[in-house]
């Protein structure tokens, strides 16, 4: 009943949140920008993303709809640099592109440039039905129970429960908790190629989503965490011989290695600390979840106090290490601490910290006031304890339900790269036309940059230049300042106080000669 009503609520909570949050790889800008109308078919374009992508699909749209393969995709961290030998016909172009993020999410948009014609572009999006996300956070979810609690539990029957007694339930539970951690990995696989490839449910069986799922960094996470659990498997049935001591150490450094192996904290600088900074907390939790079936089904035990003893020892310092890992990659991925409050991620970490802070107090009340009323035979104790140890499962399923939650929520730190990122727009007349770029690109004091040319695409010095922003629907008039001209014939102007967000008026007058005048007009998107 318990485990009916937990799935439940978490259904609801991960459909309700992931609706929300944002899309995990966010386009922080293209070269040519947005909307450039360029004198000549480009040869190339780049796409920044704020981190590592992995292409799936990457096609040029060209102005009488036919569709042109890349000759190259080169991918540099997140720079993805499009190269195509095709000239392209005067009008509109798209860009079309499909990409995974770190943690497999994918990231679908459009953008859009114009050979000797302005365009519109498309945004960027999160492709994902609602129904698909939460599939892949119940499979996410099963994965974990699998790879942590069940490795970690033929870790404790092999290291720990060694040369004491184990009941054949206690074996049963470690290996239907790998069944089930396998059977969500092989679910997880083709759930990660049907949101890959956009396709629908019917194509599950379909072999190229299956492919496509291979090409991902979370494919790499799913084969060495299934890896793990045969070998975690094997080592169950080695009990009490050197074999399944190696393989159960061999299977709980894997499940180490499989989380490190994808994700939003592995991806991040510098990426080798932590990676091993995820591996080992992966570990540490591994070796936490895997003792507390067994340390139940060993409660009713007359050797119970002999195993409790044994456990203290190794708890005490995998507890120490799975605090300072976990501090160090919260540190890193929250940026701030305001984020703690302020973001999808940083909820979910102090929903995640409260279950752990519960869970470390149910485990000092075990270590420090069950255990010695054991040690003097108390009778009630063992009824107690095993309280406690339900108690402490129930929280560490909440935790891997949170955990899973990450999977749909982008990292402050990647969300702070995003906000630094400058917007641009495209303003060209017969005249005259302008490349401006805001710096930062959301709502609050901003600079402009201004790089002029004329309608032929040549070289334009203005005599003079003035800016105006206004944004007619909050009844804020023209703001103005005069731009100032630079050594590498950039023009600047600013700072303006552009809140709130919203779609801003610009004009850009150009002074060209003492007797003519160009004004340049548009409006430009200021992000929140």
């Amino acid at each position: 009943m318990f485990v009916a009503s937990l799935m439940a609520l978490f259904f609801v909570f991960a459909t309700s949140w992931t609706q929300c949050a944002f899309a995990h790889a966010v386009l922080l800008q293209t070269q040519p920008a947005e909307g450039t109308v360029l004198a000549e078919s480009p040869e190339r374009l780049v796409l920044t993303f704020n981190e590592p992508v992995t292409p799936l699909v990457v096609q040029v749209i060209d102005p009488t709809g036919v569709r042109l393969a890349p000759d190259t995709i080169d991918v540099n961290n997140g720079a993805m640099t499009v190269r195509f030998s095709q000239t392209l016909a005067k009008g509109t172009s798209l860009l079309s592109y499909r990409v995974i993020s770190p943690d497999g999410h994918p990231v679908a948009g459009s953008v859009s440039f114009s050979v000797g014609h302005p365009s519109v572009g498309v945004a960027a999006s999160d492709p994902t039905p609602p129904v698909l996300k939460v599939l892949i956070w119940l499979a996410r979810v099963g994965f974990y129970i699998g790879l942590l609690a069940g490795i970690g539990g033929a870790f404790f029957r092999n290291w720990i429960e060694s040369d004491l007694p184990a009941t054949k339930p206690a074996r049963q539970q470690m290996s239907w908790l790998i069944k089930a951690g396998l059977l969500s990995a092989v679910v997880g696989w083709g759930l990660q190629g049907l949101d890959a490839t956009g396709a629908g449910f019917e194509s599950i069986v379909s072999p190229p989503v299956w492919g496509v799922a291979l090409s991902t960094s979370y494919a790499l996470t799913l084969a060495t965490g299934a890896l793990a659990m045969l070998v975690a498997l094997v080592a169950g049935s080695s009990f009490r011989r050197p074999t399944g001591k190696l393989l159960s150490a061999a299977a709980l450094a894997g499940a180490g290695a499989a989380l490190s192996l994808s994700g939003h904290a592995s991806s991040a600088e510098p990426r080798a600390l932590m990676g091993l900074a995820v591996g080992l907390h992966g570990i540490c939790v591994a070796f936490w979840a895997g003792a507390l079936l067994p340390l139940l089904d060993a409660s009713r035990r007359f050797d119970f106090w002999a195993l409790l003893r044994r456990f203290s020892h190794f708890a005490v310092p995998a507890v120490v290490l799975l605090g300072l890992t976990g501090v160090g990659i919260a540190s890193v991925q929250l940026a701030s601490p305001a984020a703690l409050l302020t973001t999808a991620y940083g909820q979910i970490l102090a929903l995640k910290l409260i279950a752990v802070a519960l869970l470390l107090c149910l485990a000092l009340v075990n270590r420090f006031w069950l255990t010695p009323a054991l040690a003097d035979g108390a009778e009630h104790i063992p009824r107690k304890l095993r309280t406690s140890i339900q108690a402490e499962l129930a929280l560490m399923v909440v935790i891997l339900c949170l955990a899973g939650l990450w999977r749909f929520t982008p990292p402050p730190r990647a969300l702070l790269i995003a906000d630094a990122q400058p917007a641009h727009l495209h303003i060209h007349t017969e005249q005259a036309m302008v490349d401006v770029t805001l710096t930062p690109g959301h709502a609050g004091l901003v600079n402009v940059g201004l790089y002029f040319q004329n309608g032929e695409f040549g070289p334009l010095t203005p005599k003079e230049v003035t800016v105006q922003f206004s944004l007619p629907s909050a009844g804020i008039e023209a703001i103005e300042r005069k731009a100032t001209p630079g050594p590498d014939g950039l023009w600047s102007a600013g700072p303006f106080n552009l809140q709130p967000a919203g779609a801003w008026d610009l004009r850009v007058d150009a002074l060209i000669t003492d007797f003519s005048k160009a004004i340049l007009e548009d409006r430009i998107e200021i992000r929140p």
